[in-house]
């Protein structure tokens, strides 16, 4: 497969509206994750660091973006009607993964919206190519909401890198 299949309702990302539009938001959402008093400390201390480099480095981003999104041919990011959450599926023959999930506005739920509308057309996707889904959750809670949001999605007990939950949906023919 090249590429997940597109699901009605849902836009394409175009590489350099919305890569300089994703650009904007990588940064705001080291800056949520940074400032969020309920993740703990070597989160925090994470999403800074992250958030410095991701300043320090704009102008590299505003290019890599727009390249991510426009030369991965086995990558989709599905985009909300308004444009202002997405998510980028990468498919294998086997495996799928969760490469990015961002929104305009982190902590509004606009992106856990666009996660549970695409969620049951997600899954069908998937039975269909016999696929197991790979994503990690930046945190606990975002696991829990992860888990409630996409059937079939667990925790695997190991730990993402730099941070996070690594999580999985098996394929069909393994239930």
């Amino acid at each position: 497969m090249s590429r997940p299949p597109r699901v009605p309702g849902y836009l394409d990302a175009r590489p350099i509206r919305d890569g300089l539009r994703t650009s904007v938001w990588t940064v705001r959402g080291y800056r949520h994750g940074a400032a969020k008093n309920t993740a703990p400390a070597g989160d925090r201390i994470l999403s800074g660091g992250l958030l410095v480099g991701s300043i320090i480095f704009f102008p590299l981003l505003l290019i890599t973006m727009p390249l991510l999104i426009g030369a991965r041919p086995k990558t989709r990011y599905y985009m909300s009607a308004d444009r202002n959450a997405a998510i980028a599926v990468t498919a294998g023959r086997t495996v799928w993964h969760v490469a990015d999930h961002s929104t305009a506005r982190p902590g509004t739920k606009s992106g856990r919206a666009l996660r549970r509308d695409l969620a049951p057309h997600l899954v069908v996707l998937l039975d269909a190519a016999d696929a197991e889904l790979r994503a990690v959750a930046v945190n606990e809670k975002m696991a829990e909401q992860y888990e409630d949001d996409l059937p079939g999605l667990r925790r695997t007990g190991e730990t993402g890198w730099p941070r996070g939950l690594k999580m999985a949906r098996p394929r069909k023919s393994d239930l």
